[in-house]
């Protein structure tokens, strides 16, 4: 009896040892199955379609992963064919902005074409534009925006106002008047003083002066 008992007893052990042993290896696997990274970075790229010929290109885009980022490439070349270039773009700190910087100075082409990369530590990699299919940013020669041809605004024509006449120039004016009409009716009179006197009549006189101020 006691044999059967021990017997059991023993072999209800040895389960779960077993049991306890399983769990043990397993776990670690099950952990390691869930940290696995299998979520790729996600890029909101800013497309910009034109730019000033000669001037230094930007090029920008938000990236975000749920772990951790390992690298963010520009890929890009002057004009539609020929081989791409790369350029690492940097993080704006406290942003999750990257940027690169592409310079046109000595650019015989007036289009760039370009896509983005990024990679994360988990291995996995997210694409905006491809190769054989590119963005593309126009190059021309004046800023954005500006009419070629478009007139040029006139200066706007400021009035200018005459200074007031003064009080001396108006007495001054005003008496010259006087003796202007004076010499007038002496002349008359002169002429006619070898003959009959002239008819006697009303003449008009009339003297505008400014009003003092």
């Amino acid at each position: 009896m006691r044999r059967i008992v021990l017997r059991k007893f023993t072999s209800s052990l040895v389960a779960v040892l077993h049991l306890v042993f399983s769990v043990l290896v397993v776990t670690p696997g099950l952990s390691h199955a869930q940290a696995v990274d299998v979520e790729p970075p996600t890029i909101d790229l800013e497309v910009v379609n034109e730019g000033v010929l000669g001037e230094t290109q930007v090029f920008s885009a938000t990236v975000a992963d749920n772990n951790e980022l390992l690298s963010m490439t520009l890929h890009y070349r002057l004009g539609t064919e020929g081989s791409y270039q790369s350029v690492p773009m940097s993080v704006i700190s406290g942003t999750s902005i990257y940027t690169a910087s592409v310079d046109t100075a000595n650019a015989n082409s007036g289009i760039i074409q370009y896509y983005m990369e990024a990679r994360d530590t988990g291995g996995n990699r997210t694409v905006q534009g491809f190769a054989f299919d590119p963005f593309e940013r126009t190059l021309v020669e004046e800023a954005p925006g500006v009419v070629a041809g478009s007139s040029t605004a006139l200066p706007a024509v400021v009035p200018v106002t005459a200074p007031p006449m003064s009080n001396r120039k108006k007495i001054l004016y005003g008496v010259l008047g006087i003796l202007v009409v004076g010499g007038i009716a002496s002349a008359v009179g002169g002429s006619s003083g070898g003959g009959s006197p002239a008819p006697a009549g009303d003449v008009d006189l009339t003297i505008l002066v400014d009003r003092f101020q």
